[in-house]
This record gives structure tokens, C-alpha cells and sequence, in this order.
């Protein structure tokens, strides 16, 4: 088949015009036969592939580069991951949880129960329930745990009610602050309660196989505990809090219009005040105190991480 040239498409087209041209020029009949264009992109990607592939490990699968630590010697890549309480139990186990017991009861019976439940010092009432709750926070999470299986109760079966039980189980012996043998046994006995439970989730048609790799690092919690320490010592949770300081706080400062650059100044500016607020306070001791102690240069940040739940009030 002859190509058509530019000038011939639009000859041949009736009415004239911009938008007839452009469709004339993309029809099929514009392409080279036999697909020739097509097979050179596949022909290049191919040899872009084989060339991103040369430092791969001998022996190995060709999508595997060969990794940085392979010859340490006492490295275990698989420990450089460690657990996390806010995103692994609270933002994945717990959420994950709340979905089925929604798809158990609705989402409509699990407001009005949550709806039902009266005020509890230390425990926040919903009063609208979950579901209108569009992006939860990870106190909101704490608080949602606390009360969700008293909404379960005399509504699912008992195999559900310590189904889920045992994952609340280990979600709080996960947090306690100090840990010996005995509570080490007792996750060891919750996450054996899983694991002999969770085939209900399947059978009851709230996910199809429970491959969900937040649920599988349950099983790594107990060996970090015993190689790093309690949960609270590697917890993203304390960081969280400085989102307020430097990023919130930074945004109400800006003008809401290309905010990125106006909060790092804004930033910038505050450590640049405390430094020589610091100064000041050390000349200050300097010249009228005859012993003079060295102070720290820098004061500490007037910024707290929260130990108790924000309600109630």
C-alpha cells in the first residue's frame, strides 16, 4: 500500500479543515506496512533491557542486581527492616480489620453501634460512626481498636470474635515498654491464635488468600523484640509528631501559592533566631556571672511528642 503524503490526505479530505486534517493524518493507512516502526521500538527496548542487565549476580535471575552487602560478613539484610507500630499494626492490620467487620455487619450497622456505645474517659466517641472518616490519623486508629470489639459482640460467631480478639491481643502486648519471657510467650500464644483462626477471613469471603505482607510481618515482631529492644525504640510514631512543627506550621506561615520554597525560609529563619537567641543568653552569662558554666548551644526544640491520647480534652 502507498503511503499517502501530506499534501494528498488533505485532498482527499471533504470539508477542509484543522480537526479533519489531524484525524486524516492519524488513521492507519499513514503508518509504514508490515508494522516496520513498531518492530524497531520493540527491537530497542529489548536491547536496553539487555544492556541494564549486565551487573547482575552469576547464576541468578537476570532481575536481581548483585547487592552492596553481599560479601559483609555479619550482615542480614532481612533485619534492616524493623517493625513498625503506626504504619504495619495500626495504618495496616488495624484498617484491614475494620474493612471486614464493615463487610460482616455494613458499614451502616457498624455506625449506628459505634453511635450507640456511651462516652468512656480515655476513649473517643464516633459520634457519626467510621465510615464518614475519609483520611484517619493513627490516633484515630488507637481509638477505633479500642472499641471495635465491643461493637462486634453478639452480632458475628464466636470463631470470629477470637479471630479478631487475637490480633487485638498482639497489637497491645506488642506495645508494652519492657518485655521478658513470659509476655514473649504470650504474642508467641496470640500469634499462634492467628494462625490457627485466619482461614476463616477466607472462608467467610473477606479476602481471598491473606498474602498481605503487613500481616506477615506479625511473624517477625518476637525476634526483633529480642535483638533490638522493645517496639517504642524503633516506632515512626515519634517522628510523626515534627509534621506539625515543620510542615504544618510552615504552611499556615506561607501563602498558600508555591509554599515549598516559603516554608524552608520560614524554616530556616526560626533556627536562625533560636541560634542567636542561644548567643545572646550565653553572652549574657558571661558577663555577669564571674564563674561562668558552659551552657549548650542549643536550647532544646519547643516541640513535645505526645505520650497520651489527644481525648478526651
Amino acid at each position: 500500500m502507498k503511503r499517502k503524503t501530506h499534501l494528498e490526505a488533505e485532498d482527499t479530505l471533504e470539508g477542509g479543515g484543522r480537526i479533519g486534517r489531524w484525524k486524516m493524518h492519524r488513521k492507519a493507512e499513514d503508518a509504514p506496512e508490515g508494522g516496520r516502526c513498531i518492530g524497531r521500538r520493540r527491537r530497542r527496548r529489548k536491547q536496553k533491557q539487555s544492556s541494564r542487565w549486565k551487573g547482575v549476580v552469576e547464576g541468578g535471575s537476570p532481575y536481581i542486581y548483585k547487592p552492596f552487602w553481599k560479601d559483609f560478613l555479619h550482615t542480614d539484610i532481612h533485619t534492616a527492616i524493623m517493625p513498625d507500630l503506626l504504619h504495619q499494626l495500626y495504618q495496616g492490620v488495624i484498617a484491614n480489620l475494620i474493612n471486614w467487620c464493615q463487610a460482616l455487619l455494613t458499614p451502616k450497622e457498624l455506625d449506628a453501634r459505634v453511635r450507640a456505645l456511651p462516652p468512656a474517659f480515655g476513649v473517643r466517641h464516633f459520634k457519626n460512626g467510621f465510615s464518614i472518616l475519609s483520611q484517619i490519623s493513627g490516633p484515630e486508629r488507637k481509638h477505633m481498636a479500642r472499641i471495635l470489639l465491643g461493637c462486634l459482640v453478639g452480632k458475628v460467631s464466636g470463631k470470629a470474635l477470637s479471630t479478631f480478639c487475637s490480633l487485638l491481643y498482639f497489637l497491645y502486648l506488642a506495645q508494652y515498654k519492657a518485655h521478658d519471657d513470659d509476655t514473649l510467650a504470650y504474642m508467641e500464644e496470640a500469634l499462634c491464635m492467628w494462625q490457627d483462626s485466619k482461614y476463616l477471613i477466607i472462608e467467610l469471603g473477606l479476602h481471598p488468600d491473606l498474602n498481605i505482607p503487613k500481616f506477615h510481618s506479625l511473624h517477625h515482631y518476637i525476634q526483633s523484640i529480642k535483638l533490638f529492644g522493645t517496639t517504642n525504640n524503633y516506632n515512626t510514631e515519634m517522628f510523626e509528631r515534627f509534621h506539625i512543627d515543620f510542615a504544618k506550621e510552615g504552611w499556615r506561615a506561607s501563602n498558600k501559592r508555591n509554599a515549598f520554597p516559603q516554608m524552608v525560609n520560614w524554616l530556616s529563619r526560626r533556627e536562625k533566631i533560636s541560634m542567636f537567641d542561644n548567643y545572646l543568653d550565653r553572652m549574657d552569662l558571661m558577663t555577669h556571672n564571674s564563674q561562668f558554666e558552659p551552657v549548650p548551644f542549643t536550647k532544646p526544640r519547643s516541640c513535645f511528642i505526645a505520650k497520651d491520647p489527644p481525648y478526651p480534652r
